[in-house]
Parts: C-alpha cells; sequence; structure tokens
C-alpha cells in the first residue's frame, strides 16, 4: 500500500523535500509507519518527540491506523506568534 508523507519546515530541510511516498506491506500505526520512514531517513529520528502526527487533515495519535491511500503530514512545533 501506498502513504504519502507530507513534510514541513526542519523536518522539509533535513529531508529536502516537501512529500515523499512511502510503501507498506499492511496497514500500520502512525508510530510503525514513522519507524519505517526514519529507516530511509534516519535524520528525521530526532525530531520525533516534538513532531504532532495528521491523517488525512486530522490530528492523529501514534496509535492511530494509517491505510492506503492516506496522507500522514509530520507537523514540527510552531514558534512564533505576537509579542507585547
Amino acid at each position: 500500500m501506498a502513504v504519502t508523507i507530507r513534510l514541513f519546515a526542519m523536518l522539509r530541510e533535513a529531508v529536502g523535500k516537501d512529500a515523499l511516498e512511502i510503501t507498506v506491506d499492511e496497514a500500520v500505526t502512525v508510530s510503525r509507519l514513522f519507524e519505517q520512514l526514519t529507516s530511509a531517513h534516519p535524520e528525521l529520528s530526532r525530531f520525533k518527540p516534538m513532531i504532532t502526527f495528521a491523517v488525512n487533515g486530522e490530528y492523529a495519535t501514534e496509535q492511530d491506523m494509517v491505510n492506503d491511500g492516506d496522507e500522514v503530514a509530520l507537523i514540527p512545533p510552531i514558534s512564533g506568534g505576537a509579542h507585547d
């Protein structure tokens, strides 16, 4: 099955792409998908503690399932905002 991975900000810079296609044999959890992704792109592993995941535009936990054709976004922390 094919899954599209979307990368933003520092994650995109680490990999050099804003999207990746990953193939897995069966439905997997977000956590397992991330493990497979970091096997191919070890530079992403250092960001795991700070990443938020989304599956098909909805925030997801590491235990949520990813299925064929899903889009998984890896969202790094967002900084900035208004200052007084």
